[in-house]
């Protein structure tokens, strides 16, 4: 089991049913995507530059963050998919997304089905 995260380039939903209905299309891309095997479309600059930066404050290596790992390679045009440890969320997930709203992404909890902002951080 993990703890997933979906972030993304776009406008800051106006509330919870907006960005479940957002994430729900880009889930069905990235499913499509896993089925075929095929990148559908490379990484927008901002996705990767923020994907780039998570990856130097917690690397794919022996930290266990990571529960199917992440690359430039997981993103979707202007949306990634991260799928990680319970433990390692509740070590990274506040830096993760300090790391989104710095470049103005979307953050989604697919769990709690709800946009997480910077007063969550708080």
């Amino acid at each position: 089991m993990s703890y997933d995260f979906a972030v993304w380039e776009g406008p800051q939903p106006e509330n919870d049913e907006a960005v479940l209905a957002h994430f729900e299309r880009w889930a069905e891309v990235d499913e499509a995507r896993d089925d075929s095997g095929e990148l559908s479309a490379p990484p927008t600059a901002r996705i990767k530059d923020f994907i780039e930066a998570v990856l130097a404050q917690h690397p794919d290596d022996e930290q266990g963050i990571w529960s199917a790992g992440l690359s430039v390679e997981d993103a979707h045009g202007p949306f990634v998919y991260l799928s990680m440890t319970f433990s390692g969320a509740d070590r990274a997930l506040g830096d993760i997304v300090e790391l989104a709203l710095a470049r103005d992404l979307v953050c989604f909890d697919p769990q709690e089905e709800a946009v997480v902002t910077a007063a969550d951080l708080e």
